[in-house]
């Protein structure tokens, strides 16, 4: 498997990893995808890579998807949350999967909670 991205291909699945039961029933999917971006050094452009996991627990049906916030993005097609919001909607459509979405109640509390332990720490 290839998974060097290009502009032409900005997106490409760099690792699958699967758990199994018993039964031969799959638990766990592991996904990690590779997209080809651009960053903003110094004035100057240069091509970069990020990286997006997907866990999916079968069992416990839920579905977890991480990215790195990276700076310096002047593409917004780049930036996590697009990214984040574009691999969602591989997922749903693959696997008929629905969500109910953070809203900005659970971003303040998040906010707050990492608020905290930071102050805590200092």
């Amino acid at each position: 498997m290839n998974t060097y991205v290009t502009a032409k291909e900005k997106r490409k699945i760099a690792a699958i990893f699967s758990e199994e039961n018993d039964k031969g029933e799959l638990e766990k999917l592991q996904i990690l995808f590779v997209y080809s971006i651009q960053v903003s050094e110094a004035g100057a452009y240069s091509d970069s890579y990020a990286y997006v996991s997907v866990e999916i627990d079968f069992h416990q049906r839920i579905m977890t998807i991480k990215a790195w916030n990276r700076y310096n993005i002047p593409d917004e097609n780049d930036r996590s949350e697009a990214l984040l919001d574009h691999t969602y909607n591989i997922m749903a459509l693959t696997f008929g999967i629905s969500i109910r979405p953070f809203v900005i109640k659970h971003k303040k509390t998040l906010y707050l909670i990492s608020k905290g332990l930071v102050e805590a720490c200092i």
